[in-house]
């Protein structure tokens, strides 16, 4: 679409994407998987959703500020946003 064609080689200048994958290996195979299969998405517009990105590594279980892991119990999950 137009809206890709004007975006191309704009990354990092007019938008930037944060994501974090954690690395598993499922060689198991029943359908219960050995770990969680959650990933915590925040599709959003920057600046214009104030604390969107915050909210989503919250959720990630991740601290806002500091990406450090938080130490709730709840274990960390895959964010794209």
């Amino acid at each position: 679409t137009d809206l890709y064609k004007k975006l191309a080689g704009q990354e990092g200048v007019e938008f930037a994407r944060r994501y974090r994958r954690h690395e598993y290996a499922d060689h198991s195979t029943p359908q219960r998987y050995p770990y969680n299969r959650t990933t915590v998405m925040a599709l959003h517009g920057g600046g214009i959703e104030t604390g969107t990105s915050e909210l989503c590594l919250s959720i990630a279980g991740y601290h806002p500020a500091t990406l450090a892991p938080l130490q709730d119990g709840h274990g960390v999950h895959d964010y794209w946003m």
